[in-house]
C-alpha cells in the first residue's frame, strides 16, 4: 500500500477550498456545497483503500493544503453580509 494518496489529498484540497468558499453562498447553497464536498472526500479516500492502494492520510495532507490556502488568504473567512 503506498503513504498517502496522491488521489485523497487533490480531492481534500480541492473540496476543502470549496467549502472554504462556499461562505459566501446563501444558507441553502452552502450547505450543499459543503456536504457534497465531504462526500466526495470520503469517497475518494474509501475507493483508494478499498482498491489497496493507499491508506487514507491523504486526507490529512489535504486538509493542511486547503487550511494553509484559507490563512493566506489574508482577508480571513468570507464575509456572510456583504452589504
Amino acid at each position: 500500500m503506498g503513504f498517502p494518496s496522491g488521489h485523497a489529498t487533490a480531492a481534500t484540497a480541492f473540496f476543502g477550498a470549496l467549502m472554504y468558499l462556499a461562505a459566501s453562498l446563501p444558507p441553502r447553497s452552502r450547505i450543499i456545497v459543503r456536504a457534497g464536498s465531504v462526500l466526495l472526500i470520503l469517497l475518494v479516500a474509501l475507493a483508494r483503500v478499498i482498491l489497496r492502494a493507499h491508506w487514507p492520510v491523504g486526507i490529512a495532507l489535504g486538509s493542511v493544503f486547503a487550511s494553509m490556502a484559507a490563512l493566506l488568504d489574508g482577508h480571513g473567512a468570507p464575509s456572510e453580509s456583504a452589504t
